[in-house]
């Protein structure tokens, strides 16, 4: 296996940036009203947006485990003018984590890979995320599922919602910046 070190990496970075025209995200606007279950699909004309799960498990011998799966989507503003599907032009990434006092550190992983060909994709019309064997989906009963598989461990969850949706910061907009 070939090392590269990181001032190469940078510079065949900065060689293969400089060609890319500038994109233009469209800005987050602040609306009255979200269209569930198509909301909570991708937007792949913005930047960035995620999809989280987290909580508490009890196992079957009584023990309390902590649990994080998150999906993210982003839109790299690279190959907009390549017709190729290797474009890498939406990436999807995602990490998963299980604390578990008893071992005394955090299991975690994660996948990250361009969108397409049917092994890393996000739906427009509601939550549907694969990214290799991880997966994130809303049935239409409104229950969530989702399946990460790992070297340390797996998460096969169903998580049944008990309210309606609930908006986070302001109007359902939780701003992670100044703009």
């Amino acid at each position: 296996m070939r090392t590269f070190h990181k001032p190469l990496l940078v510079l065949l970075a900065a060689v293969f940036l400089a060609g890319a025209a500038p994109v233009s995200f469209p800005k987050v606007e602040l609306r009255a009203n979200f269209t569930f279950p198509r909301d909570h699909g991708a937007h792949p004309a913005f930047r960035t947006e995620w999809w989280y799960v987290t909580g508490w498990l009890k196992t079957p011998d009584g023990r309390d485990l902590g649990v994080q799966v998150t999906f993210f989507r982003s839109r790299t503003g690279l190959g907009t003018e390549n017709p190729s599907r290797f474009a890498p032009q939406q990436i999807l990434f995602a990490h998963a984590a299980l604390s578990d006092p008893a071992l005394g550190h955090l299991l975690h992983d994660q996948r990250i890979s361009r969108q397409g060909f049917g092994l890393a994709e996000a739906a427009t019309t509601d939550t549907a995320i694969v990214l290799d064997d991880w997966s994130l989906n809303r049935a239409a009963s409104g229950a969530f599922k989702t399946r990460v598989r790992s070297s340390d461990f797996d998460l096969d969850l169903t998580l049944e919602p008990t309210q309606p949706v609930l908006k986070q910061g302001q109007s359902g907009y939780s701003q992670k910046g100044p703009r």
